[in-house]
Formats: C-alpha cells, structure tokens, sequence
C-alpha cells in the first residue's frame, strides 16, 4: 500500500543506519520530519526535530515511520506500555520501513479497536 506524506506530519522512530537515511531524504524532499530514538544525537545527526517522547511523536504526527531492527521491538514499540497505541488516534498511518512486522501486523492492527493502520 502507498502512502502519500506529502502535506501530513511525520514522524519517525529509529533513526540509526536506514532510519537516518530515509530521514535525511524526507528532509531533502522538503518534508519537516519529527524523530525519536532512544539514543541521543541519533535525531539530531539526522536532522530532524526531536520529539521528547514517543507519546509526544504519535500525538503530533499523522504518519509514523518505523525503522527498527525485529518484530519484537516493532511489537513493544507499537503495543508496549507507552507505546504507540497509547497515543494513536483515529486515522493515524503507521508504516513499518522494514517489513519486519508482516506476520504480527493483523495482531497490531486488532489490538487499536481501528485507531490505526498499519502498512
């Protein structure tokens, strides 16, 4: 499924190797990108502005991007005390850029009562 980001907010969690690559190119595609990473200097080195919080992101966001290394972490990332369904919201878009969620995604999907769609 596409998604057309092109005048929505986006965020994007995990900014290291890929996710500071596909960072810096929303950048330069004119994009105004908010990140989170648990590292520090990981969103700034990228250049995007920092969400203090996951929470944070999700709220301010009407497209978040995912770039992180399992399932197991998309998993907590997603569904996780403080995680992304703690905040999601109506119509949120939530793209996986790794494609390591392919066989939970209909589990994820379930479990936000239709808050969100995951691609």
């Amino acid at each position: 499924m596409a998604v057309d980001v092109a005048g929505r907010r986006v965020g994007f969690v995990g900014l290291g190797n890929m996710g500071g690559r596909i960072t810096r190119r929303l950048l330069g595609a004119g994009l105004a990108v908010t990140g989170f990473d648990p590292r520090p200097g990981a969103v700034a080195a990228a250049g995007a502005a920092e969400a203090s919080s996951l929470g944070d992101l999700v709220r301010g966001s009407d497209v978040v991007l995912l770039s992180l290394p399992d399932s197991r972490v998309v998993e907590d990332v997603v569904a996780g005390a403080g995680g992304i369904l703690s905040a999601a919201r109506a119509g949120l878009v939530v793209v996986d850029a790794e494609g390591v969620v392919a066989l939970r995604r209909v589990d994820l999907t379930d479990r936000s009562s239709g808050s969100l769609r995951m691609s």
